[in-house]
């Protein structure tokens, strides 16, 4: 059985520092048996980042379509994530102290770093683009870790695509989303997803490995990757540049 000071190991070995920001996408039985459980893993996660650093993870809200008349309506710290493991689900009730005021793409988090990351998500707009946390993550020289788990699930892609000038997995109108925060609703307008379609960007893997923009590694018995955020939505905004479909493997956009 995996310690905590295994999953520890692990974590550093991927070149995790105290004072980093990391967004993490994981599936918890992927690592195994674990001593401690889900909570090790996630204390093990603090361990090396914080207080300095911030330690991030998804909570996404996406359970159908939305339109102009029919928003959605999003209870940040209520209700339970959705599809993205027991480690998200578990620290949003347990360790996130910060939220991101958005409908459908919010981001939760802890560490000192965290509210700067985190702030103004509902000024942006867009769900993930320039001015989001997941930009801003990047920007400030953050970092994404797959933890069992591919970049099918890197919600940081969508901060490339975003900066395109026809981002065709967002609606075309803007829609008034409400969040619910503290027993207070804010009213947050944006461009939200439409997924008409189902990208793949593990193509990037080599290239991003060949720049030193990924690392691989292992939580127990969970392929793990740690991507520099910022070298990784550049080189999928090449990528967009140079071919629009280039993720999209034979679907037409």
């Amino acid at each position: 059985m995996l310690s905590k000071h295994d999953v520890h190991a692990g974590i550093q070995a991927l070149g995790l520092e105290r004072g980093d920001s990391v967004v993490v996408h994981s599936s918890y039985k992927s690592i195994g048996p674990v001593d401690g459980g889900p909570v090790a893993v996630i204390d093990a996660l603090a361990d090396v980042l914080l207080p300095e650093g911030a330690l991030l993870f998804p909570n996404l809200y996406i359970p159908h379509g939305f339109t102009v008349d029919d928003p959605p309506r999003f209870d940040l710290r209520g209700e339970h994530v959705r599809n993205l493991g027991i480690l998200a689900d578990l620290f949003k009730f347990h360790y996130a102290t910060h939220f991101s005021l958005h409908p459908t793409h919010s981001l939760m988090g802890t560490g000192d770093r965290a509210a700067a990351i985190l702030a103004d998500h509902d000024k942006a707009g867009r769900p993930c683009g320039l001015g989001t946390p997941w930009s801003k993550n990047a920007l400030q020289g953050g970092k994404v870790l797959l933890v069992g788990v591919d970049q099918r699930v890197n919600t940081t892609y969508h901060a490339a695509e975003e900066q395109m000038d026809d981002p065709y997995q967002l609606t075309e109108d803007v829609i008034a989303g409400i969040v619910i925060i503290d027993d207070r609703e804010h009213v947050v307008p944006s461009r939200l997803h439409v997924w008409r379609y189902h990208p793949d960007f593990n193509v990037l893997n080599p290239e991003l490995q060949v720049l030193g923009f990924l690392r691989w590694g292992r939580i127990g018995q969970a392929t793990t990757i740690c991507l520099d955020a910022k070298g990784f939505i550049d080189l999928a905004l090449e990528k967009l540049k140079q071919d629009r479909g280039y993720f999209l493997e034979g679907q037409a956009v």
